[in-house]
């Protein structure tokens, strides 16, 4: 579409108002995906080692000990020690075994 120099200016001072001519609106495409392509992979999460995890679960243990958190303590010892970690076994174990002494806050 050829536009005269008035129309130009004409459409400036639209855009210096905020306004815009209907007549020149412009249209977007989107495209939709619905199926992936052999073109797409799909999101795969990248899978994390059972000890890496369990570590980390022995690891957020100690440090929910340490905040005071016996119940997510023992919740997540416990998970690591069924993951296999053999220290998160003894610690949930002195855990069930002591209770709240067995290293939380302390007062005082």
């Amino acid at each position: 579409v050829e536009m005269d120099e008035e129309e130009v200016a004409n459409d400036a001072n639209d855009d210096d108002e905020g306004t815009h001519n209907d007549s020149q609106a412009t249209a977007a495409v989107v495209k939709i995906i619905t199926a992936p392509t052999s073109e797409m992979k799909p999101f795969t999460r990248p899978t994390i080692s059972p000890i890496i995890r369990a570590r980390a679960h022995h690891r957020r243990a100690k440090a929910r000990l340490a905040l005071g958190d016996l119940d997510g303590a023992l919740e997540d010892a416990r998970s690591a020690a069924f993951m296999g970690d053999r220290n998160a076994v003894a610690f949930y174990g002195r855990l069930m075994r002591e209770g709240s002494g067995a290293g939380g806050k302390v007062d005082g």
